[in-house]
């Protein structure tokens, strides 16, 4: 699992150093403070041990910048520019530098400098992004494999994950996390074909008239039994709160802990305050690490990381939601006079 990141000139941040924890990691700041560049970032890192194409190319399907050659990559970027991202999973060190036209990458092992090939280092990662896919899934793998469609290739990467089948043997802790997830979203996924049906009361409903709320819970499920999210896997999941009512949050949180306490490291970026306030009730002994990112500086984005949501500075969130309350209590005083 990731623990370390160091990331210079990249994107938003001038310098920035970050240790994770290995249950839970999220991200909290205003837009445009990089949340997503971070996900992204670890993720294509961790992806291109598993690829067969070229490191430049993972990164330009991933984060789709304009021009292939990375300059939008690089902050404040010249053509003698570069940008660096140095991470350590395990006992091992990756970097990865970008210059205008080439992504460079370089692995060792930071305890006994054994020569090692990256695809022994990384599992496979899921990555949920911010829209549904399933309910779109027919005919996309093969669209995107022939034309040139503009969406993040973690659309076309999560899809290949959920076709996967069943596995035979699941392990027990994680169908008991499946079985909760079934009892939130009323039934089943089976998949016909192409096609994504969630089976509830002998009835298969098309994923398009499914709630996209239960959609995205119904791709957790999905990753969990085809094995895709195991013990010692990773899960990136950008904004899970779209499309779900704040009441739903007490339940995505409490699937994320279950997966961290089977060994899921789990990265994510949100802007809900249920959600943070329900991972800080409910975690108990499992790690987990909040990540404020302040671009209020003249020198890139930098972070301040914390275990307690209470301690979470700068808090946009909690701002916003104290001046809502403070202009409630204003027009209460106003209508009621003494």
């Amino acid at each position: 699992m990731f623990t370390h990141l160091t990331l210079t000139n990249f994107t938003a941040f001038e310098h920035l150093e970050m240790e994770f924890s290995k249950g839970v990691n999220a991200f909290v700041g205003a837009n445009g403070t990089g949340k997503t560049h971070i996900l992204k970032l670890l993720y294509c890192l961790q992806m291109s041990g598993t690829m067969t194409g070229d490191l430049s190319r993972k990164f330009y399907t991933v984060f789709r910048t304009k021009t292939v050659d990375h300059k939008g990559l690089i902050r404040n970027s010249t053509d003698r520019a570069e940008a660096e991202a140095t991470a350590i999973w395990d006992d091992c060190l990756v970097k990865v530098s970008f210059r205008a036209g080439t992504a460079n990458r370089s692995l060792q092992n930071t305890h006994h400098g054994e020569s090692i090939t990256i695809s022994d280092v990384f599992g496979v990662p899921a990555y949920l992004p911010v829209k549904e896919m399933l309910s779109f899934a027919p005919g996309f793998i093969s669209l995107y494999d022939k034309y040139n469609l503009s969406f993040d290739e973690v659309y076309y990467d999560i899809l290949k994950l959920a076709y996967l089948p069943p596995v035979k043997n699941l392990d027990p802790a994680f169908r008991d996390i499946s079985l909760y997830i079934q009892g939130i979203i009323g039934g089943e996924v089976i998949v016909e074909g192409e096609t994504f049906y969630l089976y509830q009361n002998s009835i298969s409903m098309e994923f398009s008239l499914v709630s996209e709320g239960f959609r995205k819970l119904a791709l957790v499920w999905q990753l969990i039994r085809n094995g895709s999210l195991c013990k010692e896997t990773t899960l990136y999941w950008d904004e899970p709160e779209a499309n779900l009512n704040p009441s739903m949050m007490q339940h995505v949180a409490k699937i994320l802990l279950m997966l961290a306490r089977q060994g899921v490291q789990i990265f994510l970026a949100t802007h809900d305050y249920a959600l943070l306030k329900e991972l800080d009730y409910q975690k108990e002994q499992t790690p987990v690490t909040y990540f404020a990112l302040d671009d209020s500086g003249k020198n890139g984005v930098q972070v301040n990381a914390c275990s307690e949501y209470i301690q979470v500075y700068p808090n946009k969130i909690a701002e916003e939601n104290q001046r809502l309350y403070d202009m409630e209590i204003r027009k209460s005083l106003a209508g009621n006079p003494r």
